[in-house]
């Protein structure tokens, strides 16, 4: 039986060239679409063997199931919304895939072989970002471009601080995590089933732009809430721990509005209130100190009643009042364009 002639192929002769000429394998690679280590391959067997070394061989096993184009297409299906299909949920997952494959194209394929085809083409399961309808783009982007420079330039000219205030609620529900475990053996947590029964949490995170230090201020109201009353009352305690002017950032939730607000600023004028644009919570450095205690310092954390709570979030929130470079990450956390406030003081 004759021996089959392979010949060169010409992408693979073209960037082991490339390499050779002196081109870096990671340029190589990005203008080809390969990766940086199959460009090494081929130059270092090129540089033994010349062309002879980079032959095209039949590729070995059953043929794919589905052609180039066909994989495109389902590729690109990933791209639009499930409910463009007649799914009545926003959740891609391999058996749906599957059943696209088969009713569209006519081709069977498992969906655990989907799942790991997916994964070598960059799809992986992931959890989604949730956005409320009501949220304006248009109107954030116009608050960067315009207030926020405004709320800068008055906190520098008056020698102010800025202060970004936000109030958020604790359970007795324990916040679940990933734990190690020995595997078949999921730990178990156990809580008081009266979960309702929660600690409610008023911060302030405060920045002085001309000595660049970083403080929070925080009240608990154990199974309590904060209102607007409490909000003032909040505001009033740090005005008294504070003799510099305050520019206050806060979002437009009705414990920052109405009348204990308005005579607050009556009395104490070198209190000045800003507004964020609303469902913008990302701009608020305070959402990331939530984040912070919610996700990493309670996680699994299973507090027998109230008291325990607050203690424990009290202890917590001393913690990060004493560490600066906490402080300040969790203003670096958020897209605020920070740079405007270096350039002015």
């Amino acid at each position: 039986m004759p021996r089959r002639a392979y010949t060169s192929d010409p992408q693979r002769v073209f960037a082991a060239r490339l390499v050779i000429d002196g081109q870096e394998p990671k340029e190589v690679a990005e203008m080809l679409g390969v990766s940086e280590r199959s460009v090494w391959r081929w130059a270092h067997v090129f540089r033994k063997h010349g062309d002879a070394g980079l032959v095209t061989r039949p590729r070995q096993g059953r043929p794919p199931k589905l052609t180039g184009p066909q994989a495109q297409q389902v590729l690109g299906w990933l791209g639009h919304k499930p409910g463009d299909f007649g799914f009545e949920t926003e959740r891609w997952t391999s058996r749906r895939v599957s059943y696209l494959i088969y009713e569209l194209l006519g081709v069977r394929m498992n969906h655990r072989y989907i799942s790991c085809w997916l994964h070598r083409r960059g799809f992986t399961p992931q959890v989604p970002q949730r956005v409320p309808r009501e949220r304006n783009e248009r109107a954030i982007q116009e608050w960067l471009a315009i207030q926020w420079p405004a709320i800068v330039q008055k906190t520098i000219r008056r020698a102010a601080s800025l202060v970004f205030t936000d109030e958020s609620g604790f359970l007795l529900l324990p916040l679940i995590g990933r734990t190690l475990a020995p595997r078949g053996h999921t730990p178990v947590l156990t809580y008081r089933a009266r979960h309702r029964d929660k600690v409610s949490v008023a911060a302030a995170l405060t920045l002085s732009p001309l000595r660049r230090h970083a403080n929070l201020f925080f009240q608990t109201y154990p199974n309590g809430y904060v209102n607007n009353a409490h909000y003032a009352q909040f505001l009033r305690r740090l005005l008294w721990q504070n003799s510099q002017p305050l520019v206050v950032v806060q979002d437009q939730g009705g414990m920052h509005k109405g009348d204990p607000l308005r005579a607050l600023s009556q009395d104490f004028p070198r209190l000045d209130l800003n507004m964020l644009p609303p469902y913008a919570p990302e701009l608020n450095p305070v959402e990331q100190l939530w984040n912070f205690e919610k996700d990493k310092e309670l996680t699994n954390f299973t507090p027998y009643n109230v008291p325990q709570l607050d203690a424990a979030l009290r202890d917590h929130l001393h913690q990060v009042q004493a560490d600066q470079h906490r402080l300040h990450s969790f203003f670096d956390a958020t897209p605020l364009p920070w740079d405007l406030l270096t350039r002015l003081t």
